[in-house]
């Protein structure tokens, strides 16, 4: 997040229109990654911390749903903006956007199949207005919950005395 935030700084500094060097190599959305992953590691200390003193969380794991919500209203932010830069920088931003991963660096492959659903849905290979990008994180949102379900059907990670003689089940008290 502060590399982000350093080099987000920089171009401004620099009157660049695009911030395209150091972190911005690798994500085109560096500080919201960041802020993804750290709001994930504070879920899970806090659900640890609170499990280790007897109060009852959500299901006795992280609450996942407030973490999927932000994190796909995070997304639409980034897509939003994505929208506002490309009408903005045109050609400079398509060609940044075409060597640099949205958010996540991953392989070529992989990115595609992450993709795959938006592009089936919009029939474009990125969001053009703000009714795509709604349109667009509401399937995510639906495909994250859908493969969330079998966890809570099946109560995985079981909680204490669950139905898997699971090693966290065990406390001395």
């Amino acid at each position: 997040f502060l590399l982000g935030v350093a080099a987000w700084f920089s171009a401004r500094v620099r009157k660049k229109s695009t911030a395209d060097f150091s972190i911005y190599r690798f994500s085109r959305h560096p500080q919201y990654l960041g802020w993804i992953i750290w709001s994930y590691g504070v879920t899970v200390y806090f659900t640890r911390y609170f499990e280790g003193l007897h109060f009852k969380l959500s299901w006795g794991y992280p609450d996942s749903l407030a973490f999927l919500i932000s994190s796909v209203v995070i997304a639409g932010v980034a897509l939003t903006e994505e929208v506002k830069m490309r009408e903005r920088n045109g050609e400079e931003y398509e060609v940044y956007s075409g060597r640099t991963p949205f958010m996540i660096p991953l392989p070529h492959f992989l990115s595609n199949i992450i993709s795959a659903p938006m592009r089936l849905v919009i029939k474009k290979e990125h969001p053009e207005n703000g009714k795509e990008v709604a349109v667009v994180m509401a399937l995510y949102a639906g495909i994250l919950i859908l493969m969330s379900l079998p966890l809570v059907i099946f109560q995985f990670p079981p909680a204490r005395g669950g139905w898997w003689a699971f090693p966290y089940n065990v406390y001395p008290f």
